[in-house]
């Protein structure tokens, strides 16, 4: 009897031991909230997108609009090894945005199905000009891969970036937003999903995904608050926000 005992008490043990090995070496990559400022580009591009407090009162209008990205952080305890991040969305959904775009902006907005081209037109105080955007283009990064993320790396966490046409649709509904001096909320019902895969140390597989939902506001005098202090907007800007699920 007490050697049944002992073997089931070792087995136990057993089953701790391993069950403590594999959490002490297990990754958990997330997202990193983020907010993003949109400023509305008078040259022509649809939003310069900042996402620091401080470059909202920056007038300097330099980086992509087109390229913009989010921090990926580990939370887990052990590194993350070959992640793979997969970017998908519902491309009818994107065209459906656009052409509603057109409909109610013909004046800034317009969407040609034929060759899903959108056209953004600029309207200057000296000058209006246009320019062009072809959608779903074949350079158009939807994976991308990334060697390793160790824990608690706040000052080493990788960035990977949107895909340039659903980063154009929500630059195109900030412009069309900004210039309408539109202050209503505006929740974009077209979701951005990630999947995330990676293996940790031991060679384990894991998945993960999100589903990220954007949303925008006109920023007004005293509508946010920066170290307590109000932060002030003007209509050249709009905010977005987004969630997970």
């Amino acid at each position: 009897m007490l050697s049944f005992i002992s073997l089931v008490f070792i087995g136990l043990s057993l089953i701790e031991t391993i069950r403590q090995r594999t959490t002490s070496y297990k990754p958990k990559i997330l997202i990193t909230p983020q907010t993003f400022f949109l400023q509305c580009n008078k040259d022509g591009i649809p939003a310069i997108w900042k996402n620091e407090p401080e470059d909202f009162y920056s007038a300097n209008m330099t980086g992509s609009t087109n390229r913009v990205q989010i921090e990926l952080y580990n939370a887990g305890v052990g590194p993350g090894i070959d992640i793979t991040c997969k970017w998908d969305f519902d491309k009818y959904k994107i065209i459906e945005g656009f052409l509603g775009l057109s409909n109610s902006s013909p004046n800034l907005v317009k969407f040609d199905t034929s060759n899903n081209t959108v056209t953004i037109r600029s309207i200057g105080e000296k000058s209006s000009y246009s320019i062009k955007y072809k959608l779903f283009q074949n350079d158009e990064k939807y994976i991308t891969t990334i060697s390793s993320i160790p824990p608690f790396s706040d000052n080493h966490n990788p960035k990977i970036e949107f895909p340039r046409s659903f980063s154009m649709f929500l630059s195109v509904y900030s412009y069309a937003m900004t210039v309408m001096k539109k202050t209503e909320k505006i929740a974009i019902d077209t979701p951005l999903r990630l999947k995330m895969s990676y293996y940790d140390t031991a060679e384990k597989k894991y998945k993960n995904s999100k589903e990220i939902f954007f949303s925008f506001t006109n920023l007004s005098d005293g509508l946010i608050q920066v170290n307590e202090k109000p932060l002030h907007g003007n209509t050249n800007f709009a905010l977005c926000l987004f969630h997970m699920k």
